[in-house]
């Protein structure tokens, strides 16, 4: 009875870590496919839009997650509102902006840990293996 029980257990749990982490909408697939959309909200020392040019501490650390990944990405710019509503609709992968872990849009989106403590990225709520790719990257580029 014991054996039976413990292989249940045992095939219950492969079956379930092998969609581990979730990616309901696939982003972290379309992101390999396509690139990376980064939507950035102009934000100096963090996100700094001059021209057609993007810089700041949050392009960089972006710049070079794709660069370790070998995803190609591209940045787009709008009003803070416009960026969160595009991301809520998965129409980009990514906000950055200088935002905080207390951010008033902390109830619509997902958000990595803080990368310095206090400062995360915007992501669409849900998507585990996309988070979990950029947290890996966040943790061990420190």
């Amino acid at each position: 009875m014991k054996i039976k029980v413990l292989l249940i257990l045992v095939v219950v749990i492969s079956v379930v870590s092998c969609n581990f982490p979730k990616d309901p909408n696939s982003t972290f697939q379309k992101i390999k496919k396509k690139g990376l959309l980064i939507g950035v909200v102009n934000n100096p020392p963090y996100s700094i839009v001059k021209d057609s040019s993007f810089t700041g501490k949050e392009v960089g650390i972006l710049k070079e997650f794709c660069n370790s990944e070998d995803l190609s990405y591209r940045f787009i710019t709008a009003s803070e509102t416009d960026l969160v509503k595009n991301l809520k609709n998965f129409k980009i992968d990514i906000v950055i902006g200088g935002f905080e872990k207390n951010s008033v849009w902390k109830k619509d989106v997902g958000m990595t840990k803080p990368y310095d403590k206090v400062h995360v990225l915007l992501i669409p709520k849900g998507e585990n293996r996309f988070l979990y790719q950029l947290e890996k990257y966040l943790t061990t580029s420190k």
